[in-house]
């Protein structure tokens, strides 16, 4: 396979089952994997701790790895308390890469949210709680990048 020199590869891969497996493929250069503890019989706890090995695993391999999908059912009492920890671990740990959540979503033309489904993943951009606290873990690894970025 040949790629751009300029362009970052990864697989895409949900790596869940594998622990990052693909990240040691020399043409990768960053990983990713998905959290979605209830998917996976585990608390939300639970998949903190999994963002910190899967964090730790990455830096053995020397490339950053990105949480690129994750969710947590709305319906949870707990979604935002653990949306927060999620965020602030990723934040904390200096070998995580980052976050993108499954989906945000708008208003559509008839003042409606899209259809959930049933996972109820979905964040909608209300400047409620969820909404408040995706965007206040945006700012926070804007400005870990920004302090990274001063190090140089």
């Amino acid at each position: 396979m040949q790629c751009a020199a300029n362009h970052l590869v990864t697989s895409g891969h949900a790596n869940v089952e594998n622990g990052l497996a693909d990240i040691k493929i020399a043409s990768i250069d960053f990983a990713t994997w998905h959290g979605y503890p209830l998917y996976l019989n585990q608390t939300f706890k639970e998949m903190d701790t999994l963002i910190n090995e899967y964090c730790d695993v990455a830096a053995s391999a020397g490339k950053p790895v990105l949480l690129e999908e994750f969710g947590y059912a709305r319906s949870n009492p707990d979604h935002i308390v653990a949306y927060r920890q999620w965020l602030d671990t990723i934040n904390r740990h200096p070998d995580c890469g980052g976050w993108l959540v499954w989906r945000l979503v708008s208003l559509q033309d008839d003042l409606r949210y899209p259809e959930d489904g049933h996972d109820q993943f979905d964040v909608h951009n209300d400047g409620g709680p969820l909404w408040n606290t995706l965007r206040e873990g945006a700012h926070q690894i804007l400005k870990k990048d920004q302090l990274f970025e001063g190090a140089r």
